[in-house]
């Protein structure tokens, strides 16, 4: 038989290893949060990049396509042609596109 001292000390016991638990249990939980909001973001940034390049890429090199396919200029002379204004105007509209894709 235990003494009621034994028997609160048990108690106390008892319930510290539950407290335990049950922080331990919400750390873990905080920490897979933590961990997919993680992912979530890294997915995020790299769409981001993604449309970035995509959206640069397309505004250099399609102005030249679209002005030796329908001007019938050779590729060299497309290349001279391309102006920096008409890049950087195509550029916007081709981020927004690329963001909505990526």
């Amino acid at each position: 038989l235990k003494s009621p001292l034994q028997a609160a000390a048990a108690r106390h016991r008892t319930t510290r290893c539950r407290q335990a638990l049950v922080t331990a249990s919400r750390m873990a939980a905080a920490a897979q949060q933590q961990d997919f909001v993680a992912r979530v973001v890294g997915a995020a940034s790299q769409g981001a990049v993604g449309a970035f390049v995509a959206a640069t890429l397309s505004a250099v090199t399609e102005p030249i396509v679209n002005n030796v396919l329908v001007n019938r200029v050779p590729l060299a002379q497309a290349i001279r042609e391309l102006d920096g204004a008409k890049v950087k105007a195509f550029l916007q509209t081709t981020l927004s596109t690329n963001f909505i894709k990526f």
